[in-house]
């Protein structure tokens, strides 16, 4: 019996050497039925072209361009399948995707979903930060989570993430908690070493990390995609929302293991607010959440909380943000939605 069909979709943002080691540990799942997608947010370092190296060198070969009116439909300006003529391997096909601007994480992501729905043989999306390394188990592990979890309406899956430099240290187990009165995330088991202490307990996270993240084709028809008008950050806490007004329930496998450099993508830890960039998409998009789904004392909370990360700015003499956080903290919704970041 031939399993369900997975579109693993990794997002590369001028970070090409974490893709190809991404896609190389792809390479050696044991699952026997998926596809790779890479879709290429328009890098600036390119990526395309070392990308494109490595697929050659491992014998794909350019099946040419497909899907226009998937191009149509998508800000995509190239789609592109590769496949292997070498007997010698199994390994999948590849479909190469190039936008045509950064479309942020939620956007690019969804060109590649989107892609897979279009396919019409998806079963499910395993959407995967390009800065990760998969166990050969982990994918089987997850679809298995969502197969067997009747009665319960399993829609989105997380595994465990532990870190790629310290491997017996977990970043995170499937996802995080979130406390909505100052707009943060406490990843679950962060940081503790791993000595099977989450081996049959029954988490429940009030989101999945976004660097690992299994959902069905169900749960895409009946959520829909990522939000896109967060650009980066709080598309996981807003699909998790979506899930549990429709009836799905998160979980998370702890057989499913993930190694994850965790900031590479972005060249900053999630929380850490080492650069300017993180700053402003981190500030803009936990308001825009918490408008969206909170009352006005909720928001009123959030909004005052940045107060701390201004003090923290201060403190370590990064004046020049100040004014940006200022400005977020006492925007409106309809103002942040307008907002993008500048230089």
């Amino acid at each position: 019996m031939l399993s369900s069909k997975v579109y693993i979709v990794v997002l590369n943002y001028n970070g090409w050497k974490d893709t190809t080691e991404c896609i190389e540990s792809l390479l050696s799942l044991k699952y026997s039925n998926y596809q790779i997608v890479i879709v290429d947010n328009c890098s600036s370092d390119d990526s395309a072209i070392y990308i494109e190296r490595w697929l050659s060198k491992h014998r794909f070969i350019d099946s040419g361009l497909v899907e226009s009116d998937f191009l149509q439909e998508t800000k995509a300006h190239s789609c592109v399948v590769y496949s292997t003529s070498d007997l010698l391997n199994s390994f999948p096909v590849i479909t190469f995707i190039q936008t045509n601007e950064n479309l942020g994480y939620a956007g690019g992501n969804n060109v590649g979903i989107r892609y897979a729905q279009n396919s019409g043989d998806a079963a499910f999306v395993w959407i995967l930060n390009n800065d990760t390394i998969v166990d050969p188990q982990s994918l089987g592990f997850l679809v298995q989570k969502i197969e067997t979890s009747s009665p319960e309406n399993v829609g989105l899956v997380g595994g465990k993430l532990m870190y790629y430099h310290d491997r017996e240290r977990i970043q995170c187990i499937g996802g995080a908690y979130y406390n909505k009165w100052l707009g943060y995330s406490r990843q679950i088991g962060n940081g503790e070493l791993e000595n099977g202490q989450f081996v049959g307990k029954n988490v429940r996270p009030d989101l999945i990390i976004g660097a690992c993240m299994l959902v069905s084709a169900d749960f895409l028809q009946n959520v829909g995609l990522l939000n896109e008008e967060y650009f980066l950050y709080f598309e996981e806490q807003d699909w998790a929302e979506r899930a549990r007004q429709k009836g799905f329930v998160l979980s998370f496998s702890e057989k499913a293991i993930v190694y994850h450099k965790e900031g590479a993508t972005i060249g900053a830890g999630q929380f850490s607010g080492s650069s300017r960039f993180s700053d402003f998409y981190f500030s803009r998009s936990k308001i825009l959440f918490t408008d969206k789904y909170y009352n006005k004392l909720v928001s009123l909370s959030v909004r005052t909380s940045l107060l701390l990360t201004i003090y923290n700015r201060v403190r370590r003499s990064q004046y020049d943000r100040i004014p940006m956080l200022f400005k977020t903290m006492f925007s409106s919704r309809e103002k942040l939605l307008n907002m993008a970041y500048k230089k």
